[in-house]
């Protein structure tokens, strides 16, 4: 008797053994479906959907940055009527200028320059003051006029020897280069 209720007890054990193996692999089975078809997809679709989201943010903050100074520098191209500023007094182009730079925190330079090698610059310093420099590579080579306005009101001018030529410049290559040739000359 011994012997038939050790293999009762064993086929019964062996039986539920593999029972439970069996519901284990079904569960495992079942899982890994699940995860293959369903969360990998839905995880992808996430990932997706915050990659999206980033990058609708980042083209957001450029386009704060770029298209209002963009536009202002658009408008100002009728604002000199054809005519290059005077060389030697940056006022007519400060004028128009200045107020751009004052209104824009993207910008703290306006440079400009003509394809014969006369440059103009209008930048706006941290402590206050405004720099010009005017180039007029024809006449004056690398002699620079520059301007400084400082912040007490007082003006302070001199030439200075620098090796710069704005055609040399990637803004005035850029621009030459540009399919939007309209009021580059």
């Amino acid at each position: 008797m011994n012997t038939d209720s050790t293999t009762t007890v064993s086929l019964r054990r062996l039986i539920l053994l593999r029972v439970a193996m069996l519901t284990v692999i079904t569960a495992f089975l079942v899982a890994a479906v699940f995860a293959w078809f369903g969360l990998l997809p839905m995880a992808g679709k996430i990932a997706e959907h915050q990659f999206d989201v980033a990058r609708t943010r980042v083209e957001a903050g450029l386009a704060e940055v770029f298209i209002p100074p963009v536009s202002l520098l658009d408008m100002s191209r009728g604002w000199l009527s054809g005519q290059a500023p005077d060389l030697e007094s940056p006022e007519a182009f400060n004028r128009l200028f200045q107020p751009v730079l004052e209104s824009s925190k993207q910008m703290n330079s306006v440079v400009a320059g003509k394809s014969q090698g006369q440059g103009w610059l209008l930048l706006q310093r941290a402590d206050g003051s405004w720099r010009n420099r005017m180039t007029d590579i024809p006449r004056r080579g690398k002699q620079q006029l520059l301007i400084d306005r400082l912040p007490d009101g007082s003006t302070v001018q001199r030439w200075e020897d620098q090796d710069y030529d704005p055609r040399k410049r990637p803004w005035f290559r850029a621009a030459m280069e540009s399919t939007n040739r309209e009021g580059v000359s």
